[in-house]
């Protein structure tokens, strides 16, 4: 919002002045010219920043790169154009029309890239944390299970999950989605059996086939790469 407010008073402070600067000498085509092509260069300035919006705390860097390259295109179409008005030689007039156009046409340009690339972030931002919750869930149960867990047999075992499900890819896939079901599923069983006191061979044997379930679940994901 404070981006757009600044643009706003500038291009007022720019038609002011011109109002106020106004001079029978001066106001030729040279001045006129000059005048609009300020002005056109921040009403697209003004557009850019309103399309652009406010960036996320994972954008934030990205976000500021358009903003960098407007302030940088008010400036230069500022001072081109102010000299642009008070230059009475008309044989220059081509010069500072071409230049205007060039300046806009490279501010479009990189605006353009730029927020071809925020748009990429923030697709990014976005994916990443749906695409790990299933693996967010899986260590979150682990952490119950071995909170719950007496026997050190089977603590240790717990451990040794929880050290694997922690080394591997933490992003889903749409083929890993079934083991990771399963697996948290094996491990909600396990929960249940930790709770009901049962033998610890048998709890034993229930980590071992969950670890079996993990392993498929990374192989599946490394034939991929």
């Amino acid at each position: 919002m404070t981006k757009k407010i600044i643009i706003a008073e500038l291009s007022v402070i720019w038609i002011v002045g011109f109002i106020l600067s106004w001079n029978f000498f001066f106001a030729g085509p040279n001045y006129w010219i000059g005048f609009l092509f300020g002005l056109i260069g921040f009403v697209i300035a003004g557009v850019t920043i309103f399309f652009f919006g406010e960036s996320n705390r994972s954008t934030t860097e990205a976000g500021y790169i358009p903003i960098y390259y407007t302030a940088v295109f008010v400036v230069l179409m500022m001072i081109l154009n102010l000299s642009f008005a008070f230059v009475l030689n008309r044989f220059l007039r081509p010069v500072f029309i071409v230049a205007n156009l060039v300046i806009i046409l490279i501010y479009v340009v990189l605006v353009y890239n730029a927020s071809r690339n925020l748009q990429r972030v923030k697709e990014l931002t976005e994916y990443a944390p749906g695409k790990m919750k299933n693996t967010t869930d899986i260590s979150r149960q682990l952490s119950v299970l071995l909170s719950i867990a007496q026997d050190e047999g089977v603590r240790q075992e717990l451990l040794k999950l929880k050290e694997i499900v922690s080394y591997s890819n933490n992003v889903t896939q749409q083929f890993s989605e079934n083991d990771e079901a399963l697996f948290l599923e094996k491990l909600v069983k396990i929960q249940e059996e930790l709770s009901n006191n049962t033998d610890t061979q048998t709890i034993m044997d229930k980590i071992k086939d969950a670890a079996t379930t993990w392993n498929i679940r990374n192989s599946s994901i490394n034939s991929t790469r």
